[in-house]
């Protein structure tokens, strides 16, 4: 009874209020912002309640029974919690726990951490030395309890780093010390406990105290003895008195399993920063060559399995047994240490596949090979670069492997081959397409059917990551091979078949048309097949559209691609209501996405009457909620399959039947509609409708991204064939903006950010005058707010590494983090090119001060403000900036190519649009620019900066800031041609070039300077062929050329050094 009322007051005192309750208690003397039933209470019943929960807690009579005790605690915990939220004291609780931590019954010093780890908040008035003393508890419940909240009171953050550092050192070691008493004693319930906590503990990432109380020599100490329960009655250590009951009891191998997760965890933590097993750190690298080592032993604890059993199942069946767990280890420690987990396996890879002598206390040789083949799979992305260096090693290990007499090292080596392929994308294929798909074909011919499913799914890796040049002289081979795997009539090894020829499909593009018409009726035979299921049809078609989408068949098979869309309509009634087929409502809604690409806006448009309806209706189906207690929220979860967010002490609950089918949903109208643009205009209402709620649908991360990327689309929609909107629309189109400039003020996860600010400006630029001042006003004050967040997030970042003795390198930052800046840049200029009026820019200078930063995202954030700037307000932005610009001058020759790049656009806008205040300082960049132009580029992004500085000096020269007589300057700028990626720079660079040669200027003149004439000359040929080339200026090129060679007095002679390709282009020019 008394658990049951405990229970019973917590629910109903935190139950949120009525809304008309609540409006009434905001205006009373005591508002918060949670408005629960506590709130309202009277000092005095409060107070009654808190009084009876501490006599309770005090209580002697109720300490029997562990359910009622830590219902007690439960409970107090709560309310101590409520009090901590609401900053509200409870100083007779503080005062109990100080008391009971010194009762002589353990049941009541338990009571002190079951209490301590309810709140959730550090409360001051608990010193350390108290979580200390509980951990060196003689009671082992005292201790569990004790080690579970010093877990929560760690990962909490403090006053300071040097607090929590000495907090860490107190406890840390008497944590670890519970582990070994429970070890040594063979308390194996206890110990797994224990276990648990201590791998919370270590999750990342990790309290900075957590890294630095970690050096090698106590990492050596716990390593130990966590490699010490890692024996636990492995292989290798067998029980004397093998006692299966006894083993069910103890559950051993979970047990081991929390070990190696701990040991992971604590490696990555160590390691975090990187500095751990530098390269002369002997002593770090022996210790990683220990766990590593043990690790791979581990591995090869394979469980014996019969061969049918095995044959039959599901890839992935075996990952729970600590053979395969250990797979997973070694893909942590691969991602954490890099180069030298490379260096450190390569060795006991190599031995392990290498062997062919059966040594007695060790696992076989098959399993040894099995678990070294998994090691590669497995580490082929932390240590890509390492592997790519050692490949011709490693393919000469894994090949042989594929003929080896046991199946389940073959399906190893598959799946070393398949991860290498995927995570070394481009190596294997370029290298070994040859050996790789010969031998993938072959090892399909054995009788297992699991590796023919498996080698099938293998190609798929290989593919994806092919070039349609080294694809190529496969196809038909391949298409052969999987022709003959479809007719099996094994339904498995069919979808696996439809899969390789879609990824064919995709990467050869139109090289794989010519092999449609021998698919089609193979995929139509199953279309029209009466009694072959729904799923096997769903992917017929989806292998039919992809080819359709891909390789541009429309035309040539315009009644096939017809079919399809029939078909597809068909497929799609009969699965509307049936709840069962969700994985092939999925495949139908993709092959219609597929279709739209295929056949384009104004063919798709027919089929959107029917499609539409039944999209809509699945995107806005309605999952139940529920609101409940969290204890009941678990049991819910595992039955019934809800998910779960805190909000305000709630647990508000979503099932997640219909969540899928709503996603998938979301995705193809998202998809239908990039094609269609305004053919959805008779259905944009309700989607407006949908998809902003949806905005915040924080229970599912997929659908609140597609709603967010669906916006851009339903701005476009709303246009005309004349691109305009009418004044209702314009209602609807500022909705739209309001919904997502109100989440980006709001947002505190950086990739969702990211994409807010995306959409924002896809809709912004789609209709640039339709929103409404209120709107830019908003949306100003948003990126104000997040420009603000950025900078807290670098400034803790910055006194996190100046506590922790690290340096700041140019390299650190969240990748993230980049892109919020990058993005707010973007929104900024955009606003400032089209609202210049209703945008406070004013509120934005002060933000040019980031110029200074150290790091690299907020410097740079304030370099390109300053571009913009003198790009859309020219000489008014002199005064404002004027402070600043040494800085966009030094950075031209900066270590870091974007700030180059971005610093030369800036010369570049102030030749361009500075007008007379700038001409000075853009004058005294041109030595400068000179000199960058004149260094060969050495990476992709050196290219672009490149560009930019070509550009720029093209400004300068165009605007007669470098003197029109300054032959010297013009003839280097000339020499530098081509640029090569930036598009947006090609009319400037090509712009100038042929105006030079229409002028007939000397330093052009191919007479004067034969070796300055053919370098413009092939200049121009690889400006034609360049693909960043918009197409509109090609035929100037080609103009360009045909001028520019009547000014040789011998062309035929002049020419005879090019290469073949470019004489060829100048003929083709010439006759044209």
């Amino acid at each position: 009874m008394r658990i049951f009322v405990l229970v019973l007051l917590r629910r109903l005192s935190f139950r949120p209020l009525s809304e008309s309750v609540a409006k009434a208690h905001r205006k009373t003397k005591r508002p918060t912002s949670l408005d629960q039933i506590w709130d309202v209470l009277s000092d005095r019943s409060r107070s009654y309640v808190l009084d009876g929960l501490l006599e309770c807690l005090a209580d002697e009579g109720n300490w029997r029974k562990e359910r009622e005790r830590h219902a007690v605690a439960d409970c107090v915990g709560e309310f101590a919690r409520a009090a901590v939220s609401r900053s509200e004291d409870w100083d007779r609780l503080l005062e109990l726990l100080s008391r009971l931590i010194e009762r002589t019954f353990s049941s009541k010093r338990e009571a002190v951490f079951l209490v301590l780890d309810k709140v959730h908040f550090h409360i001051p008035y608990i010193p350390p030395e108290h979580y200390a003393k509980g951990l060196e508890d003689d009671s082992p419940t005292v201790r569990i309890a004790a080690l579970k909240t010093s877990v929560s009171l760690i990962r909490m953050e403090h006053n300071s780093l040097d607090e929590d550092v000495q907090i860490v050192n107190r406890l840390l070691p008497l944590m670890f010390s519970i582990l070994k008493t429970f070890h040594a004693t063979s308390s194996h319930s206890r110990l797994l406990s224990s276990l648990l906590s201590l791998c919370s503990l270590f999750s990342v990432p990790a309290p900075p105290a957590l890294r630095l109380a970690l050096p090698l020599q106590a990492l050596q100490q716990y390593t130990a003895l966590l490699l010490d329960i890692l024996a636990l009655h492995s292989p290798s250590n067998p029980p004397k008195d093998p006692n299966p009951l006894l083993a069910m009891m103890t559950d051993l191998d979970e047990i081991r399993q929390m070990a190696l997760e701990l040991l992971v965890g604590m490696a990555e933590v160590a390691n975090e920063r990187g500095t751990l097993v530098e390269e002369d750190n002997l002593p770090g690298k022996e210790w990683l060559r220990t766990v590593i080592g043990r690790v791979f032993r581990v591995a090869s604890e394979i469980p014996n399995i019969d061969f049918q059993e095995w044959d039959l199942a599901e890839e992935g069946e075996e990952a729970e047994h600590i053979g395969f767990v250990a797979e997973t280890a070694l893909d942590r420690l691969a991602v954490s240490f890099g180069k030298v987990a490379a260096e450190v396996s390569f060795p006991f890879v190599g031995e392990m596949l290498t062997t062919h002598e059966e040594k007695e206390g060790e696992h076989p040789i098959w399993k040894k090979r099995l678990a070294a083949l998994g090691a590669i799979g497995a580490m082929a992305d932390g240590c890509g670069g390492e592997m790519s260096k050692n490949l011709d090693k490693i393919m000469g290990l894994v090949l042989p492997m594929l003929d080896d007499e046991n199946v389940r090292v073959r399906h190893g080596a598959i799946y070393a081959l398949a991860e290498l392929c995927s995570d070394l994308p481009g190596k294997v294929q370029q290298s070994f397409a040859e050996p790789v798909l010969n031998a993938l074909v072959a090892v399909y011919k054995t009788s297992s059917h699991r590796i023919k499913r498996y080698s099938l799914s293998a190609l798929v890796n290989f593919i994806e990551s092919a070039t349609p040049e080294i694809l190529g002289p496969f196809l038909g081979g391949l298409l052969q091979h999987l022709v003959n795997a479809f007719n099996t009539g094994d339904e498995y090894l069919q979808e696996a078949a439809l899969n390789v020829i879609s990824s064919m499909a995709e990467v050869a593009g139109p090289a794989f048309r010519d092999f449609y018409p021998a698919l089609a009726p193979l995929l139509f035979a199953v279309v029209e097949d009466k009694h072959q299921n729904l799923h096997m049809k769903a992917k017929a078609l989806q292998t039919a559209t992809c080819i359709a989408a891909c390789c541009d068949i429309s035309t040539a098979h315009q009644s096939s691609v017809e079919q399809m869309g029939h078909s597809l309509l068909d497929l799609l009634q009969n699965l509307h209501h049936t709840e069962e087929e969700t994985e092939t409502l999925r495949i139908v809604l993709t092959s219609f996405g597929q279709l739209a690409q295929a056949l384009g806006a104004h063919n798709f448009k027919p089929y959107l009457p029917q499609l539409l309806p039944i999209l809509l209706e699945n995107a806005a189906v309605r999952p139940d909620v529920s609101l409940t207690a969290k204890d009941e929220a678990d049991e819910t979860e595992e039955e019934e399959g809800w998910i779960y967010l805190d909000v305000q002490g709630q647990q508000v609950g979503v099932q997640t039947t219909h969540l899928e089918a709503k996603s998938h949903a979301l995705d193809t109208l998202k998809t239908i509609g990039a094609v269609v643009g305004n053919g959805m205009q008779p259905w944009l209402d309700q989607l407006v409708d949908i998809c902003v709620p949806l905005l915040k649908f924080y229970f599912d991360e997929g659908i609140r991204l597609a709603s967010i990327q669906m916006i851009p689309i339903l701005v476009a929609g709303y246009k005309d064939e004349n691109s305009e909107v009418d004044n209702f629309q314009v209602n609807y189109i500022n909705r739209l903006f309001k919904g997502l400039a109100d989440l980006i003020q709001i947002e505190n996860d950086p990739a969702i950010l990211v994409e807010l600010l995306q959409a924002w400006l896809a809709s912004f630029l789609a209709f640039p005058h339709a929103i409404s001042t209120s709107q830019v006003e908003l949306m100003s004050k948003a990126l104000k707010v997040q420009l603000k967040e950025v900078i807290i997030r670098a400034d803790l970042e910055r006194v996190e590494l100046q506590a922790e003795g690290c340096p700041k390198s140019a390299e650190d930052g969240q990748p993230s983090e980049f892109m919020v800046a990058y993005e707010l840049n973007r929104c900024l200029r955009e606003l400032l090119r089209y609202q210049p009026d209703g945008f406070k820019l004013d509120e934005f200078l002060t933000n040019l001060t980031l110029a200074t930063r150290e790091e690299p995202y907020l410097r740079l954030f304030a370099l390109r403000l300053m571009c913009d700037l003198i790009e859309f307000t020219g000489p008014a932005c002199f005064s404002a900036i004027s402070e600043y610009l040494p800085l966009l001058l030094a950075g031209i020759q900066d270590s870091e190519p974007f700030t180059r790049r971005v610093c030369s656009y800036g010369i570049g806008m102030m030749a361009a649009f500075g007008g007379d205040p700038f001409r000075p300082v853009a004058e005294s960049t041109i030595p400068v620019l000179l000199q960058t132009v004149s260094l060969p580029p050495t990476s992709e992004f050196d290219v672009l900066a490149r560009d930019n500085a070509v550009s720029a000096l093209a400004k300068l020269i165009r605007q007669g800031i470098v003197d029109p007589s300054d032959n010297k300057t013009i003839a280097a700028w000339v020499l530098a041609l081509p640029i090569e990626q930036d598009s947006d720079e090609m009319d400037a660079v090509w712009g100038l070039l042929l105006e030079l040669i229409i002028r007939e200027h000397p330093t052009v003149d191919p007479q004067a300077s034969p070796t300055t004439g053919l370098h413009i000359v092939n200049s121009l040929y690889l400006a034609y062929h360049n693909p960043a080339l918009p197409a509109l200026y090609r035929d100037s090129i080609a103009q360009g050329l045909r001028t520019y060679i009547t000014k040789f007095q011998d062309p035929t002679a002049a020419f005879q050094s090019l290469p073949d390709s470019v004489k060829f282009f100048i003929s083709t020019v010439l006759s044209a």
